[in-house]
């Protein structure tokens, strides 16, 4: 996705409002329903848990939204869509990773 998209959009620079409007919607759609699984994946997890961090779970993940989406534009500024996208994915990664490694109930 970090390293098809800009081609796409550059080729599609030409093409009217509604075709970019379409064009958009199905780059980004996919990633945001794929991407968005997490949060309420993981907050049902501690809700089973450790219910006593969830108000702190909430906390971080406001702080996270603020910051991530500034840091996003100051990267994207300075280094470039393809960057900006490869270091989420790269966040996303860990995030998925330290999820699974998160004790599970009954387990061992």
């Amino acid at each position: 996705h970090a390293f098809g998209t800009p081609a796409v959009l550059g080729g599609a620079l030409g093409a009217t409002a509604p075709v970019r409007w379409a064009l958009a919607a199905a780059l980004i759609l996919p990633l945001a329903f794929a991407l968005g699984l997490g949060f309420p994946a993981g907050m049902a997890l501690l809700g089973r848990t450790s219910r006593e961090i969830l108000p702190w779970a909430w906390g971080v993940n406001g702080a996270a939204s603020v910051l991530g989406s500034l840091g996003a534009v100051l990267m994207a500024m300075a280094f470039g869509y393809t960057a900006t996208l490869s270091a989420g994915a790269v966040l996303y990664l860990g995030a998925a990773a330290t999820l699974a490694a998160f004790p599970r109930e009954g387990a061992p």
